[in-house]
This record gives structure tokens, C-alpha cells and sequence, in this order.
């Protein structure tokens, strides 16, 4: 377990199946990623994401607070061999704006670079999503590709935005 100020990161046990089914279902968080929103996860789905789909280079972590109540998730695949990783990171809609998104990112980014040794970290995100482009943009990411029409939400196309942070920048800003 991975402790902060206002959330904890820990594995994924088989009595999380259920919560998890529905955060990952919850329609108002998905939308506000770049994950296809059709068709709804099942707790076998579920369940293969979570404990079949693991490797050396793929992990989840679930994000809680200090009541333990699950209030997200964290996707973390790493390439060793280039010391790159990316990130996908999903607070459920009813628990954002408390600090937790920004919690769970600086204590993935200490292991990140400061245990993983990696040189850089990238995340993918839809160019609606604005709190998620402060919490980054305070972390230090920085906008490096916009992907045009990459997401179609309400009936549109947006645009996905991927915003990467080096290790010699992350360790310059703690």
C-alpha cells in the first residue's frame, strides 16, 4: 500500500469485484475519459482486467480514501526497456474536486521516478476534460500531441491530448 495525504493506493483483492464493476460502469466518470463507453464491463471483465491482464509491465492500483472507500482507479504499463510508462488515472465523478486525483498522481509519479527509475510518464486525456488538464499541468506535465478528433462524446468529436513529465523535470519540482 502506498500511503498520502488524502488517498492510498493498494492492489486489487477478488471481494473489490463488485465496487469495482461499478465505478468502472458509472456513465458521468467514463465520459470524462478516452475509454469507449460501449459496451458496460461485466464482473468477468472485471475480473480479467484485473488479475489475468497483469504482467511485470502492467499494474493497477485502486485509489482510497481514508475511509476505505474505493474512489478510483490507477493504470500504470511501463516499458523498462526505454524507462517509459504511462498512466490512466479515474476518480469516480462523485468524489472529484476533494484533492484525491491530485493526491493519488504525486504518489504514482514518487514511484514512478523516484523507485522505477523512469524517465518519463504519459497520459492521455480528452481535451474536454479541464480539471484534468490543471491537475496535470500543476504536476508539471506538459502538452506534447494533440490527437484531432480522437473522441466522440455527445454526439461530437474532440480532441485526445497527451501530456508527458520527465524525471529531471519531476525531481526539479519536489
Amino acid at each position: 500500500m502506498l500511503p498520502g495525504k488524502l488517498t492510498k493506493l493498494r492492489s486489487y483483492h477478488q471481494d473489490d469485484l463488485a465496487t469495482l464493476t461499478l465505478l468502472l460502469n458509472d456513465e458521468e466518470t467514463r465520459s470524462q475519459t478516452i475509454q469507449n463507453l460501449i459496451p458496460p464491463y461485466t464482473e468477468a471483465m472485471v475480473h480479467k482486467r484485473f488479475e489475468q491482464d497483469l504482467d511485470a509491465n502492467h499494474f493497477y492500483y485502486l485509489i482510497e480514501n481514508y475511509s476505505d472507500q474505493i474512489i478510483g482507479v490507477l493504470e500504470l504499463d511501463s516499458l523498462f526497456k526505454d524507462r517509459h510508462c504511462q498512466i490512466s488515472l479515474q476518480i469516480i465523478a462523485s468524489q472529484l474536486d476533494k484533492g484525491y486525483g491530485s493526491d493519488a498522481l504525486k504518489l504514482i509519479l514518487d514511484r514512478i521516478f523516484l523507485e522505477m527509475n523512469m524517465n518519463k510518464c504519459t497520459t492521455i486525456i480528452p481535451s474536454f476534460n479541464k480539471a484534468a488538464e490543471v491537475i496535470l499541468t500543476q504536476a508539471g506535465f506538459k502538452k506534447e500531441v494533440v490527437m484531432r478528433d480522437h473522441v466522440f462524446r455527445n454526439g461530437s468529436y474532440h480532441d485526445a491530448l497527451i501530456f508527458g513529465l520527465l524525471q529531471e523535470e519531476f525531481i526539479a519540482s519536489v
